[in-house]
């Protein structure tokens, strides 16, 4: 096996990994797709893709997710004609040396609960970690119409970048170098929408979309504590729904953490639905 690592990928490499998803999804039931990009990496000279190649086939491949300086995410796929064969080893090594290199200690592999169930080997040698996310999925559809009129939810534009920030690095409990690289990156970036929501002028939450070829993934939405409760979370997914909706029929995914119960709630009120449980494995 040839590995090749890159810190960008083309869109020949792009397609590639796609193919190799969907051989994955279709053999094991999973859903999940890796986010093909290093623009939240903290370190964007890493080289965070790791694609193993086999007579000019992808048969492996591996993503580095380190938007923190003390721990990375890896994204693992090997197709189902290549397992029990060393293509992961392989990979993960490599990867290794990158993070060795960055000095990062912690690293955690993401999967999910349905590819964990058929292969129960791998908690002989890794551990689960107490982090549990749902992944929830939705038609393409308009939003319901919602009753608060005193709510705008808009694209945010570079002038925005700071208030985000700063609204971010409090509700996430985040540095704000940290929330202003995240702001900087979404607004730039053409395969992301940066929403903001605003009610009487004031900043009240905010949410990001990212819509490359497979879906609209919703993340990093947040209401600020103070609004909670008064139903601004479900009206801003409507009608950010609404919005993509009139951009793009690609369907609606996000992912929460297992135990929040609120905010699933809220999702479940616009039309989403559970589709998996992703975990993430440690050594």
């Amino acid at each position: 096996m040839f590995i090749e690592t890159k810190t960008v990928l083309t869109e020949e490499e792009k397609q590639a990994v796609r193919g190799l998803e969907r051989s994955v999804h279709q053999y094991d039931g999973t859903f999940r797709s890796a986010y093909l990009s290093n623009q939240f990496n903290v370190y964007p000279d890493m080289e965070a893709f790791y694609l193993g190649y086999e007579d000019d086939q992808l048969i492996g491949f591996i993503f580095i997710d380190a938007d923190n300086p003390d721990e990375a995410t890896l994204f693992v796929y090997v197709h189902p004609d290549h397992r029990q064969k060393r293509v992961a080893s392989a990979l993960i090594a490599q990867a290794k040396q990158q993070l060795e290199k960055y000095r990062i200690q912690s690293c955690l592999y993401k999967t999910e609960h349905a590819f964990l169930e058929k292969n129960t080997w791998l908690l002989d040698k890794f551990s689960i970690d107490d982090e549990r996310e749902l992944l929830m999925n939705a038609e393409n559809q308009p939003g319901k119409p919602i009753e608060n009129q005193d709510l705008e939810v808009k694209e945010a534009t570079s002038q925005d970048i700071e208030e985000i920030a700063l609204f971010q690095a409090n509700v996430f409990d985040e540095r704000l170098e940290e929330a202003r690289r995240y702001a900087e990156e979404s607004i730039k970036d053409p395969q992301i929408i940066q929403y903001i929501f605003r009610m009487k002028e004031q900043i009240v939450g905010s949410a990001a979309i990212s819509y490359e070829e497979l879906s609209n993934y919703f993340f990093g939405l947040a209401v600020r504590p103070e609004n909670q409760n008064q139903g601004i979370g479900t009206a801003a997914i409507s009608l950010m729904m609404t919005d993509l909706n009139q951009r793009n029929t690609l369907p609606f995914q996000l992912s929460v953490v297992k135990d929040n119960h609120r905010a699933i709630a809220v999702y479940e009120k616009n039309g989403f639905e559970i589709v998996s449980e992703i975990l993430y494995l440690k050594n």
